[in-house]
Parts: structure tokens; C-alpha cells; sequence
């Protein structure tokens, strides 16, 4: 046998079309075609409509996905070069070592 869990936001799908989809699976699955041809007895339907007078729920004010999708554009860089002498960076760790009691160490 076989097993399959699927989890399925009720946004995206309805039961009804939950089932179909799975109906719809396990025919072309249990056919016996050759695979050159798949039939489906009750194919889906992919039309949206809504009742007569009534529009989409939600009205958009984008018509096209380039209207409200935009690629990143990152800030111009900030550089810094800092030059630290071998005398300024043995104090500096000094004064770290001594602040977290990490005087013991070295590094």
C-alpha cells in the first residue's frame, strides 16, 4: 500500500476541489493507458466567475504583477578603512580582557 499526508490551506482550495484533485490522481493512477494518453473522466474546471452583479471580493489597485513587484535595489555602500597600530591593539585587548574579567587569556 501507500500512504500520502498532505496539509492544505483552506484559503487556497475548497473541499470540493480538494477531493476532485485527489479523485482526478488516483484515475489517472489506476488507469491502464500506456501513459501516451491520460483521460479524465471529470476534468477540472479553471474558470473563475462570480455571481451576476458581484465582482472580486477584493479590488486591487494593480493591474499587472510589475506594477506592485520590484526587484531590491541595496543602498550604495559605506567604506571604511581603519589602521590600527600593533601598540594600539594590545591596549585594546587589554582593555577588553580587563572589562570581562578575561585577563587570564591570551589571544
Amino acid at each position: 500500500g501507500i500512504f500520502i499526508g498532505v496539509s492544505i490551506n483552506h484559503v487556497a482550495v475548497d473541499g470540493t476541489s480538494y477531493w476532485h484533485f485527489w479523485n482526478t490522481w488516483s484515475e489517472i493512477h489506476r488507469s491502464t493507458n500506456d501513459c501516451k494518453q491520460i483521460y479524465v473522466s471529470n476534468p477540472p474546471v479553471h474558470k473563475r466567475w462570480f455571481p451576476e452583479g458581484y465582482g472580486p471580493a477584493l479590488h486591487l489597485p494593480f493591474t499587472h504583477a510589475d506594477e506592485f513587484i520590484s526587484g531590491y535595489e541595496a543602498p550604495p555602500l559605506r567604506e571604511r578603512i581603519f589602521h590600527f597600530s600593533s601598540k594600539s591593539i594590545a591596549s585594546l585587548k587589554a582593555k577588553a580582557n580587563k572589562e570581562n574579567n578575561t585577563a587570564d587569556r591570551k589571544s
